[in-house]
């Protein structure tokens, strides 16, 4: 029989008296309710293990020392009687107080005990310093049906060991118990070919799959291959959840549904597509070198969806694209069409360039358009560019009799 000191005795009723009968304890990802009143404390400490894990669950809403301090020397009582459970909460517990030894300890105990989340979180703690061993755990835990302990596993084989084949296998585990990231992941895999042959029909089902569980990310890509495709997503059936509402995306607490409109789709696509032509987005894979690279030419594809869609500023990122030759060949004839298109949706930034341009004589089948380069500075100036109102100000000290006849455009 386990006998607990005065003080600890004292302190744990003194605790429990403050607590109702039974409570609802936060336990890993879930919430259970646990037995906290007189007939627990007696049964605990004549060493019932479930009994000693109930009131340090208990005990730890208490919220102040004290009651931290009997929480562990339940648990820990219940975790030495080899309660899975137990072992699991103590390695929590103490990762939370910043103890990382104690709690590889009591998770890896947890762990070799079957418990699925304590296999989930002692992957987590081991992740950074030693990939292999928390890629074990992981399988373990997914083998178990823990969903992101797939993902987890996927990811690991994908980024850290390279092997494109088995994170392949992973996400698909993953993907086909409803995680969305996974879903998206297995799409971009089989629409690029990594450790699998290009499938776009695979690919677009898997996007689909994961837009219908909230990847905003993969709806994008999912209507860009739809189209490629000459299809319409409303014509797709969806995988394990029936007729779905592919407008509609569950917010993370699942309490409402976030309409996915034509502008946050352009905008998506937008920033996506600067990500990838900045360098700012995750590297690919290059299979042919083992290399990881940030595909820039998929930012200009973006960028092209989006422009197309009527976004000015992804317009106008493609007209500097074609001015600087980044990615595609430099051509100033399709450059100076496009800030035109730009400057008359009333993008001022595209009116400056353009008037800069066309004013300084560039490119030379332009010349002679200087007057209509100063049309435009003024439209841009007009239009509330500060940096075409201080050209204009500018111009006008050098060349009054032009600069200074302030013309409204409509």
């Amino acid at each position: 029989m386990v006998v607990l000191p005065l003080a600890i005795v004292v302190a744990a009723c003194y605790t429990f008296a403050r607590t109702p009968l039974s409570s609802s304890v936060k336990v890993g990802a879930s919430t259970t309710a646990v037995e906290c009143g007189a007939a627990s404390v007696y049964a605990a400490n004549r060493g019932d293990a479930r009994a000693q894990y109930n009131l340090g669950l208990c005990a730890l809403t208490g919220g102040d020392v004290t009651a931290e301090t009997v929480a562990i020397q339940w648990l820990s009582h219940s975790a030495r009687q080899r309660n899975a459970p137990a072992e699991f909460q103590l390695g929590v517990l103490y990762s939370g107080l910043g103890d990382r030894a104690l709690a590889v300890v009591w998770l890896s105990r947890a762990a070799l005990n079957g418990h699925v989340q304590g296999q989930h979180h002692l992957g987590l703690a081991l992740r950074d310093t030693d990939p292999v061993e928390a890629l074990k755990w992981f399988e373990l835990a997914a083998k178990q049906g823990d969903s992101q302990s797939a993902f987890l596993a996927g990811s690991l084989h994908g980024k850290t060991f390279k092997d494109m084949k088995m994170a392949v296998q992973w996400f698909e585990v993953a993907a086909n118990a409803g995680h969305p990231k996974a879903a998206g992941n297995l799409g971009m895999f089989y629409h690029r070919g990594l450790g699998i042959p290009v499938d776009l029909d695979a690919a677009l089902k898997w996007y689909v799959v994961a837009a219908a569980n909230g990847n905003v990310d993969a709806r994008l890509n999912a209507d860009m291959l739809a189209a490629e495709l000459g299809e319409t997503l409303e014509a797709r059936d969806t995988p394990q959840r029936g007729e779905v509402d592919l407008d509609t995306v569950s917010s993370p607490d699942e309490t409402r549904a976030v309409p996915v409109t034509d502008e946050i789709r352009l905008n998506a696509m937008y920033r996506l597509g600067m990500d990838y032509h900045s360098g700012r987005a995750a590297p690919e894979i290059d299979l042919s070198t083992n290399r990881e690279f940030v595909n820039r030419s998929r930012g200009v594809e973006l960028l092209q969806h989006a422009a197309n869609g009527g976004h000015a500023q992804a317009l106008m990122q493609l007209c500097e694209v074609s001015l600087r030759g980044e990615i595609v060949e430099k051509n100033y004839g399709w450059a100076l069409d496009c800030l035109r298109q730009a400057a008359d949706a009333g993008d001022g930034d595209a009116m400056l360039r353009l008037g800069v341009l066309l004013s300084e004589g560039l490119p030379r089948a332009e010349a002679g358009r200087e007057a209509e380069g100063e049309v435009w500075i003024k439209r841009a100036a007009d239009n509330g560019n500060s940096i075409a109102m201080n050209v204009v100000v500018h111009m006008c000290t050098m060349a009054p009799s032009t600069w200074c006849k302030v013309t409204k455009s409509s």
